[in-house]
């Protein structure tokens, strides 16, 4: 049932914690499903939560930059780190997916901002509903 609801999916968002690295291996798995449920490369953006902790913990416990290349890397997909606390990159995530939706993974996403300018400057949330949920 689940890998029917896999196959119409035009998107999706998945998160780790930067301060628990047994979040990725989940991801990782998650993600894997996904493939093997799909015939193509899913619309995929990668949040990783809690980005306010570089600012105030000691960074040795978080999951370095360069992992997170690696992961953007290993899956294809861009890592933006965000923050639900201090919504911090919650709008650049909707915005890169949606992007991703509309003119392709691998198009500039210029082109979005244009035409976000060009239709009275909706929120990342009015596009996802309009693009990506049909409202």
């Amino acid at each position: 049932m689940r890998y029917n609801y896999y196959e119409r999916v035009q998107g999706y968002v998945f998160y780790f914690d930067i301060s628990n690295p047994c979040t990725i291996d989940e991801l990782k798995n998650i993600y894997q499903e996904i493939l093997d449920a799909s015939d193509n490369s899913p619309n995929t953006v990668i949040g990783g939560l809690n980005s306010h902790l570089r600012d105030e913990e000691d960074e040795t416990f978080l999951i370095s930059y360069s992992e997170i290349k690696r992961l953007s890397s290993e899956l294809n997909c861009p890592v933006i780190e965000c923050s639900a606390k201090t919504g911090e990159n919650i709008d650049k995530l909707i915005f890169t997916l949606v992007s991703m939706i509309l003119y392709g993974k691998n198009d500039s996403k210029s082109d979005l901002n244009l035409a976000v300018i060009g239709i009275n400057n909706p929120s990342p949330i009015d596009l996802a509903r309009k693009y990506v949920f049909g409202e």
